[in-house]
């Protein structure tokens, strides 16, 4: 009978865990949907945790309607999750539309509602027919001697490892996309610089850093690892927990972010290492002796500072999601999901124990200086730009006095132009010619058209000149 229990669950395509917790809080939530809560009640654990089949997908709903998705990574990627989730999510909205709006698509509307029956119950497991009635099932624990200890024994070992994270969630609300690409910037380069960031300004650590690019472009592809702490990226975190202006931040913000983006599209292409590699150590195992020495590639120190991963990210932005996470990968590690939205980013991050909360506070705060630093710096280069030398709209700062007739009689269409010009005619005097072809009166086009200015000439200054014409400028 257990066996044949166990076969339904076995290969069922997903499980469905209704918890009777109601999590009150954004953090609670993820904490819900990672590894479910931690409850004892006369010495025995009655949490959620303990209602997950963590071999399974799960869709997990709470009974305030809080709801996720759990699932276990190695069968399955992200994005194939998402594409789940987006698709529940739209119909979801579409059915609802079709109540309240004609004009939707005649599929989302239905003409009854699906009842369950309570005779469904009855039916065989091998019937023909689809048995959708929630039945549960009775395992038999006496067939095994000690069976309930040894679940008992394995109840404790989940509550050791739940309880030994700390999982914490961020909706930061300050600003979003929208903002972060007006500051010609890659969104996902600000927050992985602002991530690697914060954990360098509590710890004063350089440190490995991973997020999974999709290489769904190839045959079976599934991820490759964008290796984001690259040495421009080392050089900004220094210099941003530094003395050094803003300007020098801004600087080294900007080569850290060109960097991250040629690594995420080098990943993306084919050509990152982690996975080459890993199929190399790999394929060395299989035909390696017992105690045979590893290549040196593999027992460099180097090799083993890579695949240290403090920091493992990965960025699943989507509007049907309010948070994605996930656990670390190394004890001394944080492990952070993050959705880039229009307006706001969200975070959900994870450690065992290692002040997660206080990370969270300080990449808030790493996230406004460095917009605010990015915002200074186009700010800087606008009034720079404003100031540039009027030289290049054909002005000339000081002035050249010459004598000489009044133009307005010898070329009234240069003196209705605009053109402050005093001394000789277009006929007789070069340089009035090549003043004329501009159409404004504001300069010659190319300088070396012009022959050399006769001493005497008088061209007001760009203030002067602004006055004559209205304020306005041609080239």
């Amino acid at each position: 009978q257990n066996a044949s229990l166990l076969q339904i669950v076995d290969s069922a395509l997903f499980v469905l865990c209704l918890d009777h917790d109601q999590p009150s809080d954004v953090s609670a939530i993820a904490r819900s949907m990672l590894h479910g809560s931690y409850s004892l009640r006369d010495g025995v654990q009655a949490g959620s945790m303990v209602n997950r089949w963590y071999d399974k997908l799960q869709i997990i709903v709470c009974a305030n309607s809080a709801a996720g998705i759990n699932f276990e990574h190695t069968k399955v990627d992200g994005h194939t999750v998402l594409r789940f989730v987006s698709d529940v999510f739209a119909d979801t909205i579409m059915r609802f539309a079709a109540k309240i709006t004609t004009g939707v698509d005649s599929k989302f509307k239905e003409d009854r509602p699906q009842v369950l029956a309570r005779h469904e119950s009855l039916r065989s497991l091998h019937s023909s027919q689809p048995d959708i009635w929630p039945r549960r099932l009775e395992w038999d624990l006496r067939v095994v001697p000690r069976l309930r200890q040894r679940i008992h024994h394995a109840e404790v070992r989940l509550s050791d490892l739940v309880s030994q994270h700390d999982t914490r969630a961020l909706e930061f609300e300050g600003f979003g996309k929208l903002e972060i690409v007006r500051l010609d910037v890659s969104p996902d380069a600000f927050v992985q610089l602002a991530l690697a960031t914060s954990l360098h300004e509590l710890y004063g650590e350089v440190v490995s850093v991973y997020e999974p690019v999709q290489t769904k472009a190839f045959l079976h592809g599934r991820t490759e690892a964008a290796r984001n702490m690259t040495p421009e990226t080392a050089k900004f975190v220094k210099t941003w927990s530094s003395e050094m202006g803003d300007e020098a931040k801004e600087a080294a913000l900007l080569e850290a972010v060109q960097s991250i983006v040629s690594t995420v599209k080098d990943a993306a292409r084919g050509h990152g290492v982690d996975r080459h590699l890993f199929a190399l150590l790999r394929t060395w195992e299989r035909g390696a002796k017992p105690g045979a020495p590893k290549p040196a590639l593999f027992a460099d120190r180097a090799w083993a500072r890579l695949n240290h991963t403090v920091l493992s990210t990965s960025n699943c932005g989507n509007p049907a999601l309010r948070l994605f996470g996930f656990g670390p990968v190394v004890a001394d590690g944080f492990g952070v999901g993050y959705l880039i939205k229009d307006r706001r980013l969200s975070f959900c991050a994870s450690s065992k124990h290692r002040q997660t909360s206080r990370f969270l506070r300080t990449l808030e705060g790493t996230l406004v200086r460095m917009r605010d630093v990015l915002r200074a710096g186009q700010a800087r280069r606008a009034k720079r730009k404003r100031e540039e030398p009027e030289a290049a709209y054909g002005y000339f700062h000081e002035p050249h006095e010459f004598t000489g007739h009044d133009l307005e009689s010898a070329d009234p269409a240069l003196h209705a132009s605009g053109g402050a010009l005093r001394g000789g005619s277009a006929a007789t005097n070069p340089r009035v010619a090549a003043v004329k072809e501009t159409s404004n009166g504001l300069g010659p086009r190319r300088d070396s058209d012009v022959p050399p200015m006769r001493p005497g000439l008088r061209i007001g200054r760009p203030d002067d000149h602004d006055a004559a014409t209205g304020g306005g400028r041609r080239n």
